[in-house]
């Protein structure tokens, strides 16, 4: 019979566990579809013509900026710079520390 109490609590923490999951998983969906949502009517009704490429990474920056102070977002096209710099910059560390 515990086993039985034992079980039937877990399956109902699992449950609401799982639904809680569920809900804010909706939401999440239901946030993009309006970001979405928000763009087609910029494009469509707008005045003058939009650079949505600009528009999306404009907002990413200023959603990572308003995260924290230490998160930052970097253009795909940027990456492999930026990753061929940090290399350069710990090669350099490499040396003054073998030295």
């Amino acid at each position: 019979m515990k086993l039985f109490c034992r079980f039937n609590k877990l399956f109902l923490l699992i449950y609401f566990l799982s639904f809680f999951q569920f809900s804010c998983a909706q939401e999440k969906e239901k946030q993009s579809i309006k970001f979405v949502n928000f763009l087609e009517k910029i494009n469509r009704y707008y005045v003058d013509s939009v650079d949505n490429e600009l528009l999306v990474e404009s907002a990413i920056k200023e959603v990572l900026n308003k995260l924290d102070p230490h998160s930052s977002y970097i253009h795909a096209k940027n990456v492999k710079k930026n990753n061929e710099r940090l290399k350069g910059s710990l090669k350099l560390m490499e040396k003054i520390l073998l030295v």
